[in-house]
């Protein structure tokens, strides 16, 4: 019997938790790239700016130095993937998230938020992670030239049922140098990611509950079977993983985390 079957929850309720479970991993992979950008070139200015946004924009939730959606961040990947790979992990998933935003409004009417972010400090937070990344681009031609911060428009856009642009595209640019370009397969690609919300129960069941999500929380999810996942890339890729372990991902300090023994499948849903 599963939790959903042994606890009272109406369908909506627990659509909203998945789909607000989305929203988040969403958001970490958001908040790990534009903080991995400042970190790795030198932008101590702009970190000083990001955590007091954070202070002003979540008040009593702040908690000082410390990235908001860590609970998101399986295996640690938002503090180790290369940030190209942040970048292709983040273009996925506000596509992911804007399939989900699309489906809870058109059978619930209004997408409802968690009772500890609201709406309108989430596109202030996203607002913030932009106005970061544009000061950086106009100051690094290198960064000036990819426009990232343009893909954080995209997800403001989503929120504020605005037009959006369609960036899958970019995925298969920026793995131009991937052996296994071409091979990637956007539906298998969200297969897995389903896979992993399906191994969330507990979670979804405490969050229905309870419609809140996890600020400044850990990472306990665990991806059982992803290794079984082979369709992502096309078959004989050779992105099967080497080491069958499995590694409980943590937000933040003192867990140990798989390093090179960890497939590609993992890297990309490193949710």
């Amino acid at each position: 019997m599963s939790f959903f079957q042994s606890v009272q929850i109406t369908k909506q309720e627990q659509s909203q938790s998945y789909s607000n479970s989305t929203m988040c991993h969403t958001l970490s992979a958001a908040e790990n790239l534009v903080f991995r950008i400042c970190l790795e070139n030198g932008e101590q200015k702009q970190i000083v700016k990001l955590f007091e946004g954070y202070k002003q924009i979540l008040q009593q939730y702040y908690q000082n130095g410390r990235l908001i959606f860590d609970a998101y961040d399986s295996f640690d990947g938002g503090k180790k993937k290369p940030i190209k790979d942040l970048l292709i992990q983040l273009i996925f998933l506000i596509e992911n998230f804007k399939g989900d935003y699309s489906y809870y409004k058109g059978h619930y009417q209004e997408y409802d938020y968690p009772m500890n972010l609201s709406e309108e400090q989430v596109i202030q937070l996203i607002f913030l992670w932009y106005n970061i990344l544009r000061d950086i681009e106009i100051a690094n031609p290198k960064f000036h030239q990819n426009e990232i911060s343009k893909y954080y428009l995209n997800l403001i856009h989503v929120l504020q049922n605005k037009p959006t642009i369609n960036y899958m595209q970019d995925i298969y640019n920026f793995g131009e140098d991937n052996p296994n370009r071409g091979k990637m397969n956007p539906n298998a690609l969200g297969q897995g990611y389903s896979k992993i919300l399906k191994h969330q129960e507990e979670y979804i069941l405490n969050n229905a509950k309870t419609k809140k999500v996890e600020l400044y929380g850990q990472n306990s999810l665990k991806i059982d079977d992803m290794n079984n996942n082979k369709d992502v890339y096309g078959k004989g890729s050779g992105n099967e993983q080497k080491n069958g372990g499995r590694s409980k991902g943590a937000g933040n300090h003192g867990s140990k985390y798989p390093k090179n023994d960890v497939d590609d499948e993992e890297k990309l849903f490193n949710l």
